[in-house]
């Protein structure tokens, strides 16, 4: 068995922490440069995140941000996702 397991949730942007921000934030420029304020603007954009989180401690271990876009091809109304970070 792994020390460590991950757990994996969907939650709202608009329901998402300004603490659970941060932890994301922090997580992201250990890999990429960016502002702060850059990062929230691009989160507000989206619909949902994907949450990878230490099953033990709650520490977010990983993310991705989701935008769901809706339009029509021919005659037919599709809906995709766009997967971000």
């Amino acid at each position: 068995m792994m020390d460590k397991e991950l757990k994996g949730r969907i939650v709202e942007v608009n329901e998402l922490t300004d603490s659970l921000k941060k932890q994301m934030y922090e997580l992201f420029i250990t890999y990429f440069v960016v502002t702060e304020k850059v990062f929230m603007d691009d989160m507000e954009k989206k619909d949902k995140v994907l949450l990878l989180c230490d099953e033990r401690t709650g520490t977010i271990k990983g993310f991705s941000t989701i935008e769901m876009i809706y339009t029509t091809v021919g005659n037919t109304s599709i809906k995709a996702i766009f997967s971000g970070d």
